[in-house]
């Protein structure tokens, strides 16, 4: 891992910037806000882990992931169900692939709809997410 360095120096970068924000009161105020600013922490250091993971070489990212999931990295084997098996436009086909990510997408556009409630927005925001999700940003320090 040759990126550590620049992934620790983007994390502790994170925290730093978090820190000089105003601390404002929590959304909610239900069950306790002591848990609200747990859940708030929690979620600062997921942003760094984040941050961290996308400062490191691909290969290496792979292997910190394989320490969280070791199910990664088998190689794919024909029983195995991918969504490139068969690429024609059919409804068989379609229907074959509606699983929970199909309802996890369908659940978070209706949320975000609750949330924005701007038609325009809420489809930029749809293809956004979209391109985030198939085309995960990388940096490659060489």
């Amino acid at each position: 891992m040759k990126n550590y360095k620049r992934g620790l120096q983007a994390g502790a970068f994170v925290i730093v910037a978090t820190g000089t924000l105003k601390t404002y009161d929590p959304p909610f105020n239900r069950p306790n806000w002591v848990f609200w600013r747990a859940v708030a922490k929690a979620c600062l250091v997921y942003c760094v882990g984040l941050v961290f993971l996308v400062f490191q070489e691909h290969n290496d990212a792979r292997q910190l992931m394989k320490h969280l999931y070791p199910e990664l990295g088998q190689p794919i084997t024909k029983d195995m169900h991918t969504y490139d098996d068969n690429c024609e436009l059919e409804w068989a086909h379609i229907w074959d692939n509606l699983d929970h990510y199909y309802a996890a997408h369908l659940i978070n556009w209706f949320l975000a709809a609750l949330i924005v409630r701007d038609p325009y927005i809420l489809h930029f925001w749809s293809i956004y997410d979209e391109i985030i999700g198939n085309h995960p940003p990388s940096i490659d320090h060489e």
